[in-house]
């Protein structure tokens, strides 16, 4: 079976995907040296984009847990966005006491899933990074997700609220976790930038790069995840700790 693509080590890439990169990166150097639309070709951008659907890439999503939610999706996977979700998260955390009854119904009534114009971007979606070198780059956009419990389906929105103490309690449970996965790219993610300006940025290593994707899942469907990892780890990445302003 065929390794996965880890996009933040370009030398581990496949020699197809090396060649097609190195191919893309000249093609848009002519461009610009002619004053030219820097455009790919299709058939550049598309031997990336099969290249990488047909292995798959290491994805990164970025969350605090409760433990008994990490071993739930060590065992069963990982839950794309629903109200079912949310409404299993907070009742677990309230059945454990670590949320009142007013935080939890808080959470639930103004949350970002109780707004229609949210919804249909954030149900039935993961969102992942496609590099690692993105905490270093965006490190401010990246580190709520480990600084408060749940994902924006709990905390959006909520931060600043005043009264019932929620903005320390989404800090003081849980765990920061970094969710590993494989992931084939499909015409219904969402890409920030597109996969073959990420490769090709990637395999100039002019600067570091960020990179994420909304992954659209089907309803009922877990995805399996690689590994889990916390602070404090031997495998935590480096460009984690390395992330300005994380704090961990």
């Amino acid at each position: 079976m065929e390794m996965a693509v880890s996009l933040d080590y370009p030398l581990s890439w496949p020699l197809l995907l090396q060649e097609a990169a190195e191919d893309g990166a000249r093609q848009i150097e002519r461009r610009r040296a002619g004053a030219t639309a820097t455009l790919l070709p299709q058939s550049t951008s598309g031997a990336i984009a099969k290249e990488l659907s047909d292995r798959g890439i290491v994805v990164y999503h970025c969350s605090r847990l409760l433990a008994d939610e990490v071993r739930d999706i060590r065992a069963s996977g990982l839950r794309a966005a629903s109200s079912a979700l949310l409404s299993d998260k907070v009742t677990a955390a309230c059945r454990a006491g670590l949320l009142t009854q007013a935080q939890a119904e808080r959470i639930v009534g103004r949350g970002v899933l109780a707004s229609r114009d949210q919804q249909p971007g954030r149900i039935g979606a993961i969102c992942a990074l496609t590099t690692l070198q993105t905490v270093s780059v965006d490190p401010h956009g990246v580190k709520p997700f480990f600084e408060y419990w749940g994902g924006e389906i709990t905390y959006f929105w909520q931060l600043g609220t005043s009264g019932l103490g929620l903005n320390e309690t989404l800090r003081s449970i849980g765990e920061p976790a970094l969710i590993k996965f494989i992931h084939h790219p499909q015409t219904t993610d969402c890409y920030a930038p597109d996969l073959s300006t990420l490769v090709i940025n990637l395999w100039r290593r002019s600067t570091a790069e960020s990179g994420e994707v909304h992954i659209k899942v089907q309803p009922g469907t877990r995805l399996p995840v690689t590994n889990i990892l916390h602070p404090g780890d031997p495998q935590w990445p480096d460009a984690v700790i390395a992330g300005r302003g994380l704090d961990l």
